[in-house]
């Protein structure tokens, strides 16, 4: 690695700290106005986002509603809130328990992070009422929910914020921004970003973003602190998605090394208890209620034979026509390439994210609901956006800012706009019921879609979007209620 800056190496010293300068002092530092293209384009398509409650987000949301509203933990008045096709379900996915409880299969950890969103909503509605206002103070009306949706845009926007900063570590500036740009606009993350913001997944992606931003800064020498604060980020990331637990290889990993090279040991082992103080202090909102709703502090609602551990579906997760990741959205396949090369250029760091996400991809494919029922893309992965960004902008790293050149910085923004184009005709085939949102779609007749359907219907939409959403979404979830109606899940 002789000859890149201190910003793109790493130290292999068995005591010795990384060489590179701590998370956001990237040496050679991007162009000013980088930073400003990011913040620019997340305020602009901030309009975008959906502020609406469907599917698994009406469990998600129903923890923070229920705890902050009625005092109590009796979903029965949320759950009502639903729309049809949810409601449908009560009795047989979210029956009554033995405790009195209606079963809430989500984890509690985006209700933590939606809360002081949630309070914005309540002191706005507060003050709506107060000047004579006829507004719910129920959770439900606009001020809430509207909150609420926006944080989890600005979440998803700070984890894209500091995947950027950490690419610029390993990557030159101008790769590290078109990574970012390319994974935020090309994979499944807007979906859940701008129109599903009340599931897991957007606030998901922050939550592993902080976590790694934190591992970094452990690395470079971080104090007591600095480990205590990376233990909540962890304890935040498993909160997030039960799935998601699988980041803590990193956590593990990290410790084993340390102890290896670090002495004294129990300075070592000082700093991890810490770490699993953080942790266990954000996940303990989550245990307490589980034992509350469930009885147990162990229940996950989810039964057994929820994992297939011989029998994954490594295939199909990445090319299955049933919501394949790198079908649906080919630039994370670049992505992953990147991370070999990530691997070379930064051992340490590459290695360990590599490990990682080879684990969380075996963990998703041994899952029974591999291809997520309805899903864009595999939206488990979603959570390894950042890995994603890291490891696309050592790739376009060395494909383009290595070899130089204005023609091939052209030619990759071209590429990329390709990429941004199929993907929008892609998400709005399937948020509009053109193809099935759950089950196997027939690529060909996505193709002929985007050139053939795409181009006109999505003006009409984007203009019914900004002038009577309201009646547009009920009118697609009209259509995703009869698409749910002849869809059989398999394994």
């Amino acid at each position: 690695m002789a000859g890149l800056p201190p910003s793109r190496r790493e130290s292999h010293g068995s005591n010795a700290r990384p060489s590179v300068p701590k998370p956001g002092r990237a040496r050679g530092a991007a162009p000013w106005w980088h930073g400003w293209v990011l913040v620019l384009a997340m305020l602009v398509t901030l309009p975008m986002v959906n502020a609406h409650l469907r599917s698994d987000g009406n469990e998600y949301y129903a923890y923070l509603s229920s705890l902050a509203i009625d005092h109590d933990l009796h979903f029965d008045n949320e759950y009502a809130r639903a729309e049809d096709t949810f409601r449908s379900m009560l009795d047989s996915d979210f029956q009554r328990l033995p405790t009195g409880y209606r079963q809430n299969l989500a984890s509690v950890g985006p209700a933590l992070m939606w809360a002081p969103f949630f309070f914005v909503g309540h002191l706005i509605a507060h003050v709506l009422v107060s000047r004579g206002a006829h507004l719910a103070m129920d959770g439900y009306s606009w001020p809430y929910i509207w909150s609420c949706a926006a944080g989890s845009a600005l979440y998803a926007f700070l984890g894209l914020w500091l995947a950027y900063r950490l690419a610029l570590r390993y990557a030159a500036p101008g790769a590290a921004l078109l990574a970012t740009v390319l994974v935020w606009l090309a994979s499944s993350l807007p979906v859940y970003l701008y129109f599903l913001p009340f599931h897991a997944h957007a606030v998901a992606s922050f939550a592993v973003a902080w976590f790694l931003w934190n591992w970094i800064a452990v690395r470079d020498g971080g104090g007591a602190w600095r480990w205590l604060v990376w233990g909540l980020s962890a304890g935040l990331v498993t909160a997030t998605h039960y799935i998601n637990g699988v980041m803590l290889l990193v956590a593990a990993m990290e410790i084993a090394a340390q102890l290896v090279r670090v002495r004294p040991i129990m300075a070592t082992i000082r700093r991890s208890m810490l770490f699993v103080v953080g942790g266990v202090a954000v996940l303990t909102p989550g245990v307490i209620i589980r034992w509350i709703i469930a009885g147990s502090p162990f229940a996950t609602g989810y039964g057994g034979g929820l994992f297939f551990w011989r029998d994954p579906r490594l295939w199909q997760v990445a090319f299955a026509p049933e919501h394949g990741a790198i079908l649906w959205t080919p630039v994370l396949a670049l992505a992953l390439v990147g991370l070999y090369w990530l691997s070379r250029r930064a051992p340490a760091v590459g290695i360990q994210l590599a490990v990682v996400t080879i684990t969380f991809y075996y963990v998703v494919a041994a899952y029974q609901g591999w291809h997520g029922h309805s899903s864009y893309g595999n939206r488990f992965l979603t959570a390894l956006t950042p890995i994603f960004v890291l490891g696309l902008a050592a790739f376009i790293d060395r494909v383009v800012a290595h070899t130089g050149g204005r023609r091939r910085w052209a030619a990759a923004w071209i590429v990329s706009g390709l990429l941004i184009a199929w993907n929008a005709g892609f998400m709005f085939q399937w948020g509009t019921n053109l193809i099935p949102n759950r089950g196997p779609v027939d690529m060909s007749v996505v193709v002929k879609n985007q050139v053939t359907v795409v181009p006109q219907a999505m003006a009409r939409f984007l203009r019914r979007y900004f002038t009577s959403r309201g009646l547009l979404v009920r009118e697609v979830e009209q259509g995703n209620a009869a698409g749910r109606g002849q869809y059989q899940p398999k394994r």
